[in-house]
């Protein structure tokens, strides 16, 4: 149970198709689940991030400056975020280097799709209690500062 960042019970994009996101899930294809919450952790900017990335001077810096405007402000409004969130750039750099993502595990995991309340929640069977063969590695905790100097050296190289 973590925040989630379209209704209570469900991150986006289960929550828009959990029939193609149950689909994915049950195919067999080894995957990495990085969850709203290792994003909510992890990849939070704070304004003295931003202010440092500012002082780049890059394309990139600009870019991540005005992308970022309104994610600001829908975080301080709707998430009570201080900061500026970053889920698939996380994914992105946890693909690009695995040494970021710090640890994980191998569960169950499914998604509701039909429930009235919880349409699109991500069921992941921590405990093993139904009985399933695990599907998905599931991150459970990133390398903040390694996740950040990534991304900083991304923004400085676009220029």
């Amino acid at each position: 149970n973590a925040l989630c960042n379209i209704v209570p019970a469900a991150e986006y994009n289960f929550y828009v198709d959990p029939e193609a996101a149950k689909l994915v899930l049950q195919s067999g294809i080894e995957m990495t689940m990085v969850g709203w919450d290792m994003c909510t952790d992890y990849s939070l900017m704070f304004d003295e991030e931003h202010a440092e990335i500012e002082s780049f001077c890059t394309a990139g810096s600009q870019f991540f400056k005005d992308v970022n405007k309104v994610v600001k402000k829908f975080n301080k409004e709707v998430h009570k975020l201080n900061g500026t969130t970053h889920p698939d750039t996380l994914l992105v750099a946890i693909a690009a280097d695995e040494r970021i993502m710090e640890k994980s595990n191998k569960y169950y995991v499914d998604v509701e799709t039909k429930g009235e309340l919880t349409r699109g929640y991500s069921l992941v069977d921590i405990n093993g209690r139904l009985g399933k063969e695990p599907n998905v590695r599931v991150c459970e905790k990133v390398d903040r500062d390694l996740f950040k100097e990534h991304l900083y050296e991304v923004l400085k190289a676009i220029d």
